[in-house]
């Protein structure tokens, strides 16, 4: 009827637009017309216009085929509709993914990089500390804890002992009584002792410059070494803390799915020769900006450089 007919021209309007889709589904809309019997003469009907038995049975047959053909034909052009609606979403979603500025991860490093590089030219270890020892020292510390307070505490730990070989000959409760407010006492006070006596034992007193003997010392896992390997001895590491793996799944740079594969992503998209200062620059944004909780990949300037048209939070694995 009218309806299917302008049904009709519409979807056949969307297929000059539509590609494939849209010729399937104005092919579709032509075969009903066809199909729907609307071209088939009558038949039967004698010169006085009068209808024999034979006739009338072909006609309720022709009738009853006809219906087929049209149901069939109506069927075929839902199936067509559906098709079309469904590619015109994708063809939607493949426009939104084009309209984003940074569309790939290695266009969103390659702007962070850069944007970074401008908000934090200079790029200071945030921790206290004179040497490699006392580095590794404040880092170690610094697990579970705000650099702020390792600042605060390690001023009177190093005024007792600042190389391994005093600090060997403190106890642990002497260790304790200081470091105690750096949090996971005394665990923390018995492994720099146990490392500053390692220290002695195996490398003459100095912190080693590999990542295996410093992950071999107690206490010491692989962000500590990176962090001592990076700022200590400007060996490239890229060290993954919570506000790191926190803003690479944010700004999709990485899935998530462990720190190590964060490490393993971020490695991938930046310059090995950026990795050392771009670590702490993610860190202090992280800190001044895209926070845990004054951002959820929404807020920040960086989020909405990247994401403009995000409207739903980020949720981040821990």
């Amino acid at each position: 009827g009218g309806v299917d007919q302008r049904v009709e021209g519409r979807l056949a309007e969307g297929g000059k637009e539509g590609g494939g889709f849209g010729r399937l589904v104005a092919e579709m809309a032509a075969g009903k017309r066809v199909g729907g019997g609307e071209q088939i003469p009558e038949r039967g009907h004698g010169a006085d216009g009068r209808r024999g038995e034979g006739s009338r049975n072909r006609d309720l047959a022709a009738g009853a085929a006809s219906k087929d053909r049209r149901r069939s034909a109506e069927a075929r052009l839902i199936t067509a509709v559906r098709l079309a609606v469904g590619a015109r979403a994708v063809w939607a979603d493949v426009a939104m993914v084009s309209a984003l500025p940074f569309p790939t991860r290695a266009d969103r490093a390659a702007h962070l990089d850069r944007r970074l590089a401008e908000l934090y030219p200079e790029t200071p270890v945030p921790l206290d500390h004179k040497d490699a020892y006392t580095l590794l020292i404040a880092v170690l510390l610094s697990a579970q804890c705000t650099d702020k307070r390792v600042n605060l505490t390690t001023p009177a730990l190093f005024k007792l002992a600042d190389r391994p070989e005093t600090m060997a000959r403190l106890t642990v409760a002497q260790i304790d009584a200081i470091v105690r407010p750096c949090g996971l006492a005394p665990r923390k006070a018995q492994a720099i002792r146990d490392l500053s006596g390692l220290l002695l034992e195996r490398h003459g007193g100095e912190v080693p410059r590999s990542f295996e003997a410093l992950e071999a010392l107690p206490g010491v896992g692989h962000k500590t070494a990176s962090v001592v390997m990076a700022q200590a001895f400007g060996v490239p590491a890229f060290p993954v803390d919570t506000h790191i793996h926190r803003l690479a799944q944010r700004w999709k740079l990485t899935n998530g799915r462990s720190v190590e594969q964060t490490e393993t992503d971020l490695k991938k998209l930046f310059p090995e020769a950026h990795w050392n200062a771009l670590h702490l620059r993610i860190i202090f944004y992280g800190r001044e900006h895209c926070t845990a909780h004054a951002c959820d990949g929404t807020v920040c300037p960086l989020c909405r450089e990247l994401f403009p048209g995000r409207k739903r939070a980020v949720v981040t694995k821990k």
